[in-house]
């Protein structure tokens, strides 16, 4: 039954859809002291993405191969042209937390790169005289997944709106 499967509550369609995570509520003050906050931006929780990612055994191997690749590969010359992060110049000799020691030289750890996105856009679209709102999204996504999966929206984490 369809009906059964729709959720009944705000609670139960963020956990369909993983997005009922830990978050912190920031405010900007209002006017004079006020009370009222004039934005408020809700934060998620980086470490219960990383979390969930890692709960995906699939996911976890995945990421796990991408800098075992990349070690192995290591040997080899870098490609004349770069398809993937992995391949470029600065992960081959990027140094980790131990000093002397590759970044992808993981052991038995995860190693994981993101990248880092910030966009903002007009609500209302663009005018030459007026106010404006916008509306921002910070986000990132896992470079050691494939590329193929990496930026779909189950993959990417959002730190805010």
């Amino acid at each position: 039954d369809i009906i059964a499967q729709m959720p009944q509550n705000i609670q139960q369609a963020l956990s369909k859809f993983d997005l009922d995570s830990r978050t912190t509520t920031y405010a900007r003050d209002g006017h004079r002291g006020s009370p009222k906050p004039i934005k408020t931006f809700v934060y998620h929780h980086f470490h219960d993405f990383v979390g969930n990612l890692l709960s995906r055994p699939d996911l976890e191997e995945a990421m796990d191969k991408a800098c075992d690749d990349l070690k192995v590969d290591l040997d080899n010359p870098p490609p004349e042209f770069v398809k993937d992060v992995w391949q470029a110049e600065f992960l081959r000799g990027f140094e980790g937390p131990m000093p002397g020691a590759l970044f992808i030289d993981r052991h038995d750890e995860g190693r994981y790169g993101f990248t880092f996105n910030v966009n903002f856009f007009a609500v209302e679209g663009m005018r030459i005289r007026g106010t404006t709102t916008s509306c921002g999204l910070v986000s990132m996504a896992c470079l050691n997944l494939p590329y193929e999966i990496r930026y779909q929206p189950e993959n990417m984490y959002v730190a805010g709106i």
